[in-house]
């Protein structure tokens, strides 16, 4: 913002319609209402892969998963997903790049409270499909918050 006077204007500031809380640790933290589940996800389950990811085996994770694909992001370092999947209303398998260029990881995370025969079947099928690509993918347990 410019510090130049502009003609007919007094030294006034503006002042935002809403003033922060100042008991608030973030001006942009939120807190769910009583009842209501928090915005952050669980991670269920990882697992995690090689691959080259061409065309070849973004058309196989489809295949296999139903996965939608975004492997070509617009922006450089996007923090999107290169794939998505819904598997319940709360729940998600996400196709996240690892580390290196070709290590990648099939994430289950929920934002709800999925059924453990639920998460053991979604689990066995991003694991069956990683070792599609990778015979030596690995499944990680967890159950972060």
């Amino acid at each position: 913002m410019s510090s130049a006077a502009v003609p007919g204007q007094t030294g006034r500031r503006l002042r935002p319609a809403v003033e922060p809380d100042p008991q608030s640790s973030s001006r942009f933290a939120h807190q769910p209402a009583a009842g209501r589940r928090p915005y952050r996800a669980r991670t269920l389950f990882a697992v995690s892969f090689s691959s080259a990811m061409g065309d070849r085996e973004a058309a196989y994770l489809q295949r296999t998963l139903g996965l939608t694909m975004h492997l070509h992001p617009k922006l450089f370092n996007s923090p999107a997903a290169a794939g998505v999947l819904r598997l319940d209303a709360d729940s998600a398998l996400l196709l996240r790049r690892g580390g290196a260029d070709d290590r990648w990881l099939l994430e289950g995370r929920s934002w709800g409270n999925p059924s453990a025969a639920a998460v053991s079947s979604w689990r066995c099928a991003a694991a069956s499909a990683a070792r599609g690509l990778d015979p030596s993918a690995r499944l990680t347990e967890s159950t972060s918050d």
